[in-house]
This record gives structure tokens, sequence and C-alpha cells, in this order.
């Protein structure tokens, strides 16, 4: 079987939308631009069936790998937080651990958090690995406030441990 993206959405996120909570962002001035996120696994029914990880507080992210006859699917949530300006947050999310058609799933980035809404939400549900081993997100995005020349570079990874 092949692997491939099941699902991708940009909408807005109310808060307690999902099935978890929305991490905030942790140590950081009101009003910067901000990513956070959420990592979920299950099957291909439930990929949010239970809860991995998340941005905030620092744990440690380990999912369990895809098998023969038992394919393991993660749904990852990332969340463009606000700053009271329209902000459009561009580039991209490498998800070492997710695959798509066999090679880590990447993910573009191209979405506008308008002023008066505080966070949009991006998601992707696809396989998890069938390798264990430790694999990285990469989260390299650009945000820009409406009427800015300054954009604002959000560059962060962190390890996911696939067994």
């Amino acid at each position: 079987m092949t692997t491939r993206l099941l699902i991708v959405t940009v909408a807005v996120a109310a808060f307690g939308a999902c099935s978890h909570r929305v991490p905030q962002p942790a140590n950081t001035a009101p009003g910067l631009p901000q990513v956070t996120w959420v990592l979920m696994n299950g099957d291909r029914d439930n990929p949010d069936r239970e809860f991995v990880c998340q941005s905030g507080p620092p744990a440690e992210c380990v999912m369990p790998a895809s098998r023969p006859g038992q394919e393991v699917f993660s749904n990852a949530h990332f969340y463009y937080h606000g700053t009271g300006d329209d902000t459009t947050y561009t580039g991209s999310i490498l998800i070492g651990p997710l695959e798509s058609s066999g090679a880590p799933y990447r993910m573009g980035v191209m979405a506008t958090v308008m002023k008066d809404q505080r966070i949009i939400n991006q998601s992707v549900a696809a396989r998890v690995a069938s390798r264990p081993g430790t694999y990285d997100v990469v989260v390299d995005v650009t945000a820009k406030r409406l009427g800015s020349n300054v954009p604002q570079a959000i560059q962060f990874k962190f390890p996911v441990r696939v067994e």
C-alpha cells in the first residue's frame, strides 16, 4: 500500500475545538507571532485517538511505529497565533516521523491570522514511519504583520521517537 496524505486543513480554531487543549506560547510577550503544536496518534479512522506530546510544557515525544497489518496514523496540529494585526505565516514544516509516499512529510505553510482572530490551525494526518528511530519535526516559518516590512523568522525543531 502506498502511503499518502489523508487530511490537510486550515481552519479557524476555537478554544477547545479539538479533543486536546491548544498549547499557548511559552515565555513570550503578548502580540508576538508564535507557532505551537500538538501530536496525536491512532489508526486510519481516528488518528487523534491518543495524545503524544505538545509544545509546552516540554516532554518526550514517543509514538508507535507502523507495522504490517497494524498501521499507525498520526494527526499533527500546528497553531498560528494572532498578534493583534493581520499576520501571514509562510514557509514549511517537515514532519519526519510521518510519511508521504515513503518520504518524510513536508507541509507547506500559507496561513493568515486576521487581527480579530486569536489562532488558526493547520493539521495533517498521515502514516507513521515503520522504521524505529528518532525523527525531527522542523518548523521553518516566517511571520509578517500587515504593514510591516520586518518579517519574523520562527525556526525550531523537536525530536520524535518512533518505537
